[in-house]
């Protein structure tokens, strides 16, 4: 009798194992791949898709809105697209929002697209840290430099934001990182959780299969 009263109990525990496994998985893949970016084809492919292709420096990163940062770009050559010697550029604040994480005081390769009157970059986006010798020179070539901007002596490149400028501090951008590696442990632990949840799962099922055949003998 105290294994025919057990065993619904069984039963039920192992279909709720089963029903959370499967709502933490659904919940798990969606924040895993809200960013999903197609297979990176090469530059070349990556400049036609593009309205703008920059070789250009970080100045400043500043928070636009909860979701966007402003990126204050030094432009020293273009290979595509109208440029100026500063530029603006937007991204999403974080990387499951595909946005670019970008580092003042860095040189890019900017990739950028315009629409709703501003240039806008992606984590998709072939934009990379650009080195004398990235490959990105050995298939696009070298990029048209800019003119002299006669305003600056030398014809030296914009070095500050402008006054109205916010740029983020170095511990903001170090939290900006944090928050992405915290993303990705929370991630891993789910993936660890439901591992866990299926072994349970496992076993209740199969314990709840071997009592059923147990009183089915009797």
């Amino acid at each position: 009798m105290r294994n025919n009263k057990s065993m619904p109990l069984v039963l039920i525990a192992a279909l709720l194992t089963v029903i959370g496994l499967g709502a933490l998985g659904a919940f798990g893949s969606e924040k895993a791949y809200a960013c999903s970016c197609a297979m990176f084809e090469g530059y070349a492919d990556a400049l036609e898709t593009s309205s703008h292709v920059l070789d250009a420096t970080v100045v400043a990163v500043k928070e636009k809105n909860q979701q966007e940062l402003d990126v204050t770009l030094s432009v020293a050559a273009v290979w595509k697209g109208e440029a100026e010697h500063e530029m603006q550029v937007v991204t999403a604040s974080n990387s499951a929002s595909c946005g670019y994480h970008f580092e003042a005081g860095k040189r890019y390769a900017v990739f950028a697209n315009a629409y709703d009157g501003e240039l806008h970059v992606s984590l998709c986006s072939a934009t990379s840290e650009l080195f004398d010798d990235s490959p990105i020179f050995e298939e696009l070539g070298q990029p048209k430099e800019l003119a002299v901007d006669r305003d600056h002596m030398n014809g030296e490149l914009l070095s500050s934001p402008p006054e109205e400028s916010d740029p983020l501090s170095p511990e903001q951008i170090k939290l900006n990182v944090s928050e992405e590696e915290l993303q990705q442990q929370l991630d891993t632990r789910k993936s660890q959780l439901l591992l866990v949840f299926a072994a349970v799962g496992g076993l209740l099922l199969v314990a709840a299969v071997v009592m059923l055949l147990m009183r089915r003998r009797r």
